[in-house]
C-alpha cells in the first residue's frame, strides 16, 4: 500500500493548462482572465493552486509585465503539450461523433460514388426517407481500414481478395476496355475491331464473333493509368504483364473520367470500365453563382455583412476571419475558434457560420455569450458577401465551397478533410498555392493569420 507523501501531485486539469498558457502569453492576469472568460480572482486561485500542486512558482508577480520564472519556462512546454493533446482528443471525438450521425455509411471508389450509388440511394430514400446515408469516397486500402474501425458500415470494391474477417458477396461483374485515340497510327488496319458506343451498350464486344486485338500491339503507346491504390492500376499492370510487356505510363491520375478525357484528347491509351454511361461524361466544372465572381467593394461587403450579425453586435476594425461549417460540421470548429481567439488581435473578428448544425451553434453561443470578437451565425444566403469581406476563410476542402472561395478571391485555410475526395481536393489546392493547411488547430490558426 502506498502512503501519500506531502509532495505527491494531484491530477492537473486542462483548465489549469489553459489558464497558465493564457497568463504566459498575455503577460497579464487581467487580460488572461478576460480571455478565459473568468474573473481575475478566480484565475489567480487556479494559478496558485497549480503552483502549490507542482511545488514551484510559475510566475514572477513583482514585475510588469508578468513573466515566467525559470521553473515556469520549463513547465510551459508541458502545459502546451497537455493543451494540444486535449485539442486532438476533442477533434477526434467530434470526428467520430460526426461520422456516427449517419444511419448508414458506405465506402466506395469515385467511380461508384459518381455512376452507381446516386440513383440507388435516391430510390432507397424515396421509400426510406428517415434513413440518413453518407458516402465516403475511398480506395480499397482505406475502405478496409474504415470497415475495421466502424467508420463505414458497407464497402463496395472490385478487389476479389478480401480480409477473412469481412463478409462479402459478388454484386455484379464488369468488363475493362482499352480507350485508344482514333488518330493514333496503331489503329491502321484495326478498324474492324473498333467498338462504337452502341456496341458497348449492347454487349456486342462480348460476342465471340467480334474481332479481338492483342494488347501487345499497343506496347509502344503511352498509357494513362489511375494512381497506385486504385484497382485499375493493379489490373492494368497485370493485363499488360500478361500480354508480355511493361506499359509506358505517361500519367497517373485520380479519376477515371480524367483518363477518359485525356485519351479522347489524344494523350495516350487508357483502361476504362465498360459501364460508364456516355451521357454522364460531360466536361463541366462546378457551377458557381455569378455573385461570387462579381467585382465587389470590400468596404461595402463589410457593411452589408454587419447587418447579418445578431442584433446589437458590431464588427471590430481589425481583420475578419471566416469559419464555415455545415450540417456535418467541419472538424473541431470549437478548438479552432479558441485558437484563433487566442492568437488573433483583440480588434480582429472571428465569424463562424454553422449552417444547419444546431449542436455546434448552441455550443459556441454558450461559450461566447459575451460581446466580443467572436460572432456566431446560423444559416445564411449571403455567402458571396461574406467571402468578399473576409480576410481569410477556414473551411473543409469540399469542392463547392472551395471553388466559390477561389472564384471570390478569398484566401483559404483547408481544415479537417473527410477521407477520400476532400483529401485529394486539399492536396490539389495546396499544391497549387490556392490554399494553406495545418496538422492541428494551432497550426491552422497560424496558417490563416499568415495569409493576411
Amino acid at each position: 500500500m502506498h502512503r501519500k507523501e506531502e509532495h505527491d501531485m494531484e491530477y492537473l486539469e486542462v483548465r489549469d493548462a489553459i489558464c497558465v498558457l493564457a497568463v504566459a502569453e498575455e503577460q497579464s492576469f487581467s487580460r488572461a482572465a478576460e480571455r478565459c472568460y473568468i474573473s481575475q480572482s478566480a484565475l489567480s486561485k487556479i494559478i496558485r493552486k497549480t503552483e502549490r500542486n507542482l511545488g514551484v512558482e510559475l510566475f514572477s508577480r513583482g514585475c510588469v509585465p508578468v513573466r515566467l520564472t525559470a521553473e515556469g519556462e520549463r513547465f510551459l512546454g508541458l502545459f502546451r503539450k497537455m493543451y494540444d493533446t486535449h485539442l486532438e482528443m476533442e477533434q477526434l471525438s467530434d470526428e467520430i461523433r460526426r461520422r456516427k450521425k449517419s444511419d448508414l455509411s458506405i465506402g466506395a471508389a469515385s467511380y461508384f460514388c459518381t455512376y452507381v450509388l446516386p440513383g440507388i440511394i435516391g430510390d432507397y430514400n424515396l421509400e426510406n426517407p428517415e434513413v440518413n446515408i453518407k458516402v465516403i469516397e475511398s480506395n480499397d486500402k482505406e475502405k478496409v481500414e474504415f470497415l475495421h474501425s466502424g467508420i463505414c458500415d458497407i464497402g463496395i470494391s472490385v478487389n476479389t481478395e478480401m480480409p477473412s474477417d469481412l463478409d462479402y458477396f459478388v454484386l455484379c461483374r464488369e468488363n475493362i476496355l482499352l480507350a485508344v485515340p482514333k488518330e493514333l497510327k496503331v489503329n491502321h488496319g484495326l478498324e474492324k475491331a473498333a467498338l462504337s458506343y452502341s456496341d458497348i451498350c449492347s454487349g456486342k464486344y462480348l460476342d465471340p464473333d467480334t474481332p479481338a486485338v492483342s494488347l501487345k500491339k499497343f506496347e509502344k503507346e503511352n498509357f494513362l493509368f489511375l494512381r497506385q491504390g486504385n484497382d485499375l492500376w493493379t489490373r492494368g499492370l497485370a493485363i499488360c504483364h500478361d500480354a508480355g510487356f511493361e506499359p509506358k505510363i505517361l500519367m497517373e491520375l485520380d479519376q477515371l473520367q480524367t483518363a477518359y478525357y485525356l485519351a479522347d484528347a489524344g494523350k495516350g491509351v487508357a483502361f476504362i470500365r465498360a459501364g460508364i454511361p456516355q451521357e454522364k461524361l460531360l466536361p463541366f466544372g462546378i457551377p458557381v453563382a455569378p455573385a461570387y465572381a462579381q467585382e465587389t467593394d470590400r468596404e461595402e461587403a463589410v457593411g452589408k455583412i454587419e447587418e447579418e450579425l445578431p442584433e446589437g453586435r458590431k464588427l471590430k476594425p481589425g481583420k475578419i476571419y471566416l469559419i464555415v461549417g455545415g450540417s456535418m460540421g467541419a472538424g473541431n470548429i470549437c478548438g479552432l475558434v479558441r485558437e484563433l481567439d487566442r492568437q488573433s488581435d483583440r480588434e480582429d473578428n472571428i465569424l463562424v457560420i454553422c449552417g444547419s448544425n444546431q449542436q455546434i451553434y448552441d455550443k459556441l453561443q454558450k461559450e461566447y455569450q459575451r460581446e466580443g470578437k467572436v460572432q456566431i451565425l446560423g444559416w445564411t444566403d449571403k455567402m458571396p458577401l461574406f467571402l468578399h469581406a473576409a480576410d481569410a476563410l477556414f473551411t473543409k476542402p469540399g469542392g463547392l465551397t472551395s471553388t466559390e472561395a477561389a472564384t471570390a478571391g478569398c484566401p483559404m485555410v483547408h481544415i479537417d478533410p473527410i477521407p477520400g475526395c476532400e483529401t485529394k481536393n486539399r492536396t490539389f489546392f495546396v499544391s497549387r498555392g490556392m490554399s494553406v493547411t495545418g496538422a492541428h488547430q494551432k497550426e491552422l490558426a497560424e496558417a490563416g493569420m499568415v495569409t493576411v
